[in-house]
């Protein structure tokens, strides 16, 4: 059993809501009142009963209950009793209140193919490891198919649930899985904002007294009062736990009125109340009024042992008395030894691992691992009394309108954050030094084992059986140095250092969205793109900041050169498209692409070639033709008057009022170059946009925000690179730096 988590026998479902609002209520009334709790609790009692003044009422509900035969038979009962049916039976319940059986009562035959499906996922992953770190290119690429493969059957099942064509349909099974997923990420959200900014979700006043009552019923005062005494914690006072809760609520709220309740319940909170609800699962509060004592802690867990320990005993140690999350921090904590290299291997000729050929880094490891586990056992009162909470944290339904601290990103399924704020506290402000990396090591291992505790008590609470508690699970996946986002959803890049704890010899580059990974940008500005984000993870690495030269000087020039480019006539810097054969477009609307097909045959093709049939690659090329003056003008001015009557002849069967595109086929202009009439009409401004559009996102991630709609501003409108200043101009050392660049 791990330190962070209880046995799985511990783990038990509450769902009955009604007798834990009577105890939530009483204490709350008591307090405030200062009542005994059992003149409170009868108070409560009285007024939700039948004709109290604040009667519950048990809504009705209607649901679909499954008959033996597989049909569905409408059926309808109270809230309550739904509850109580589902606990009675052990029913599983998903976010959606859905209700399926658990598997001791019936197996289902795709829950074991997938299962069986995530073992050949994981022995594929691993193999693709293997090959990754021993430099076998080729063969990682095989075994990532393989991997990829697994994965999409897996995926594909939930999609056949969706489908009603297919014999696998079951209409509420892919709102089951997101639904449960949504709620394993939010849960994982507010545990990271919660454990390492402090960051509680105190949105309205009700879910801050909440946090109070529940501080005060749910905790563990016996395991706490054992911490606060062993390692002499400071008790915090009641102004303590008001500065907690503004640091979160000042979010979303102003003034001191929504306090005024917070504020009295806190003067009637003892001491270790008041440390239970300012220290459980919180790192961050724990530090702020215990420096000295954390910074010890953390010191010590993330220090690596530099003795070498005997290879028999180490392989004890990291084979059989740690756990997958521990090997992972204690291989990161040894990166220096561990760079490139695997840990284990086939003992093959090819082997290069750790454990092969370097008994001293091997036994490093294994005296790191002895170290990490008696660090953990030492503080083994402080991870009881205050970081395995008994209950999850309230208003997880409306999770995702908090405001973030940590959390950078995230999605369906994963929670992307920083420990910026950590590395920074414990270095005074040297990020990238190599404590640095090991405190951000050691407070994600940290963090990851709360959030394994609180999805098996969620777990608990939907109903899995004891074996699958950990079934729902978030493991560590990237170590990222440095993680840039910009201002479109799902668009980052970042220098990534590790993944499941392998330490990669060189750092990679992650760059994840549809624009900055643009397969129809030219292959050259792609490259640029590239090298610009990772000049500026770079810069932001070594020097802690940018340049002007830096931050501007690639946008400004890339955009001259396009700009003279185009005025050539040239291409090479044109986004690419495809002409598919009509048969091949689905879609009607899709199919209006192919009317450019046509068009260059019938138009331009008599003077300049004939296309050929589809598919075929073209170029696209934006014109500034919006309206139908402009498209006058130009026909008015064209040299080439057949050319003209053939466009004057199509915009009028075509009923053309603007034209913004030409898509122009590559095997013609790659020997005939532009043709002169589109050049005429081309909107160089808009196609230069166009293509460093991705720059311009990559901008925003230092800080600096010039795109419009209009596109109105280019960097180069008033920047000029340094390569294109005279010589009396061209000093960089002139050129200011940018200090919140990075």
């Amino acid at each position: 059993m791990s330190l962070f988590t209880y046995s799985l026998s511990e783990y038990r479902r509450n769902i009955d809501i009604l007798p834990a609002y009577v105890e939530d209520s009483a204490l709350f009334i008591s307090r405030m009142l200062d009542e005994p709790i059992e003149n409170a609790r009868e108070f409560v009692k009285e007024s939700i009963a039948p004709g109290g003044i604040a009667a519950i009422h048990d809504p009705d509900i209607a649901f679909l209950k499954r008959q033996k035969n597989g049909d569905r038979e409408k059926r309808v009962t109270t809230f309550s009793k739904y509850l109580e049916v589902v606990a009675q039976q052990e029913f599983i319940m998903a976010p959606t209140m859905t209700v399926y059986l658990n598997p001791n009562q019936e197996t289902s035959l795709l829950a074991e193919y997938i299962s069986g499906n995530l073992k050949i996922r994981k022995e594929f992953k691993h193999k693709m490891f293997e090959a990754k770190m021993a430099g076998d290119a080729i063969t990682e690429s095989y075994y990532n198919g393989l991997q990829n493969s697994s994965k999409i059957k897996n995926n594909s099942v939930s999609g056949a649930h969706a489908s009603a064509s297919t014999i696998l349909f079951n209409k509420s099974s892919h709102s089951t899985l997101t639904s449960t997923c949504r709620i394993s990420t939010s849960y994982a959200n507010a545990n990271n904002e919660w454990f390492l900014a402090g960051n509680r979700h105190f949105w309205c006043p009700q879910v801050i007294l909440a946090s109070m009552v529940l501080a005060c019923r749910h905790t563990d005062f016996d395991l706490l009062l054992k911490a606060m005494d062993e390692y002499c914690l400071v008790y915090p006072t009641a102004d303590d736990v008001m500065d907690c809760i503004r640091y979160s609520a000042s979010l979303y709220m102003r003034g001191e009125k929504v306090y005024e309740e917070a504020r009295a319940f806190a003067s009637r909170m003892n001491d270790l109340e008041r440390a239970a609800f300012v220290y459980t699962g919180d790192l961050f509060h724990l530090a702020k009024h215990n420096p000295e004592f954390v910074r010890a802690f953390l010191d010590q867990l993330s220090t690596p042992s530099t003795d070498v320990m005997p290879k028999a005993e180490a392989e004890v140690y990291m084979k059989k008395k740690i756990d997958g999350a521990q090997q992972d921090l204690i291989v990161l904590l040894c990166a220096d030894v561990m760079k490139g290299r695997p840990l284990y291997g086939d003992g093959g000729a090819d082997d290069n691992s750790v454990h092969t050929n370097d008994p001293e880094a091997f036994g490093i490891l294994g005296s790191t691992a002895k170290k990490v586990l008696e660090t953990l056992e030492e503080y083994r009162p402080l991870v009881h009394g205050l970081w395995r909470p008994s209950i999850l944290p309230p208003s997880i339904a409306v999770l995702p309108s908090i405001m973030r601290r940590v959390v950078v990103t995230s999605d369906t399924d994963s929670t992307i954050f920083t420990n910026q704020h950590w590395t920074e506290w414990f270095t005074n402000g040297d990020s990238f030094c190599e404590k640095a990396y090991q405190i951000g090591y050691t407070t994600t291992y940290l963090t990851s084992q709360l959030v394994k505790h609180k999805l098996a008590l969620m777990s608990a609470n939907i109903g899995c059986i004891q074996d699958h508690l950990h079934k729902i699970s978030m493991k560590n996946e990237y170590y990222f140095p440095v993680f840039a986002l910009t201002p479109v959803a799902k668009h980052y890049y970042a220098f990534r250092s590790a993944q499941e704890g392998r330490v990669f010899a060189k750092m990679e580059t992650e760059i994840k969205g549809v624009h900055l990974r643009d397969s129809s940008a030219p292959a050259e500005v792609t490259k640029m793109l590239k090298r610009y984000m990772e000049d500026i993870m770079t810069g932001a690495m070594q020097r802690g900041g940018l340049t002007m030269e830096e931050v501007f000087g690639p946008i400004a020039e890339l955009e001259l050169t396009i700009t003279e480019d185009l005025r050539r006539g040239h291409w090479r810097f044109m986004k690419m498209a495809q002409i598919k054969d009509l048969n091949s477009y689905v879609k009607k609307e899709e199919a209006s692409v192919y009317k450019h097909h046509l068009f260059w045959d019938e138009v331009f093709g008599p003077k300049y070639g004939f296309a050929g049939d589809p598919p075929y690659q073209a170029v696209k090329v934006s014109v500034d033709l919006e309206s139908k003056p402009k498209i006058g003008q130009w026909l008015k001015e064209m040299e080439d008057r057949e050319m003209a009557d053939r466009l004057s002849k199509w915009v009028k069967a075509e009923e053309k009022t603007k034209i913004t595109t030409f898509y122009l086929p590559l095997q013609v202009i790659q020997s005939t170059g532009i043709p002169k009439e589109i050049m005429d009409a081309m909107n160089v401004r808009k196609l230069v946009m166009n293509i460093v559009k991705p720059f311009y996102l990559v901008l925003a991630s230092t800080g600096i925000y010039v795109l419009d709609k209009h596109m109105s501003r280019m960097i180069s409108d008033t920047y000029i690179p340094v390569s294109r200043r005279s010589t009396e101009t061209a000093n960089t050392d002139d050129i200011p730096a940018i200090p919140d660049a990075a």
